[in-house]
């Protein structure tokens, strides 16, 4: 060989001279690969694990459990079972969809006057259980179509969430656009006017009027907690049948995928806040400025 071939001269991280005569640096994939390679070997080796996340500056179980599920093998935990889990998911919402919001019990001594409150109850449920199929739905497709993206091409788990994926967006629109009851702003705006009004109320009232305090304060008390009320029973009933329906299947669903996580939960815990905002408002503060008022009259 002849001796005016140079040495090919080392990249500063191993790296070697390309044909081109451009040096070849080392990859930051590669150390990413070299660690990641060394995670999944130490699974089953808890000192060496924690010896590897030292090294990567994990603190705490969160950051251990990010690390452990970027070093994941394979796209699904259960190619064989993925698409069982798939259906049933499909299944339960559509279950939801037909059940979620319908018929809510009211107490039967209301009579025929039970028509208003349990009209009401179905809009906040509707709204709970509509905005929960919209957000489960859409994590699905979504969560199908970053796993295909991590499949290898023509491998069996990239076929398989191709096909959920794609039947997940052919069926999202179906399941959208049925939140036809309570608007966003509902709940937690329509207290502004109602607060503007008692507010309103407040200011035309004469201090030295003690029983138009009383009033005041007995209509705010009662129209408060049937509002309260109303709200609490809506989104109960919404989260119980949620969970009914979808509870297992979701999470069956997750697990099949593996490592992504739990899944999303429904909205009717903010609604409780809502309704306990409502009773503070109706049942502690309104009662404190009626004293108020009777102690200034």
């Amino acid at each position: 060989m002849s001796e005016a071939r140079q040495q090919e001269p080392e990249a500063p991280g191993g790296g070697v001279e390309a044909g081109d005569g451009r040096e070849r640096r080392s990859l930051i994939l590669d150390e990413v690969g070299s660690r990641l390679e060394r995670l999944r070997l130490l699974t089953d080796d808890e000192e060496q694990r924690e010896i590897l996340l030292a090294e990567l500056d994990v603190r705490g179980k969160r950051e251990a459990r990010m690390v452990e599920e970027f070093a994941r093998r394979t796209p699904l935990e259960r190619p064989d079972r993925f698409l069982e889990s798939h259906r049933i998911a499909i299944r339960a919402l559509e279950v939801l969809v037909r059940h979620g919001f319908r018929s809510p019990g009211v107490p039967g001594w209301l009579g025929p006057f039970g028509a208003v409150p349990r009209y009401l109850i179905e809009l906040v449920a509707r709204y709970i259980v509509n905005s929960q199929i919209e957000t489960l739905i859409d994590n699905m497709r979504h969560l199908y179509g970053r796993r295909e993206a991590q499949s290898q091409p023509g491998s069996q788990e990239r076929a398989l969430l191709r096909l959920a994926r794609v039947e997940a967006e052919r069926l999202a629109p179906g399941f959208k656009g049925r939140t036809i009851g309570v608007p966003t702003f509902l709940i937690g705006g329509a207290l502004i006017p109602i607060i503007a009004s008692l507010i309103r109320l407040i200011g035309g009232i004469s201090l030295d009027s003690r029983g138009s305090l009383a009033t005041l304060g007995i209509v705010g008390f009662v129209v408060t907690g049937i509002l309260s009320w109303i709200v609490l029973r809506g989104s109960a009933m919404a989260h119980r049948r949620i969970q009914i329906a979808t509870r297992q299947p979701m999470a069956a669903l997750w697990q099949t995928v593996g490592a992504a996580g739990d899944p999303p939960k429904d909205d009717a815990l903010t609604f409780a806040a809502v309704a306990i905002v409502l009773v503070v408002i109706g049942w502690i503060l309104l009662p404190l400025a009626v004293g108020l008022g009777f102690a200034l009259a």
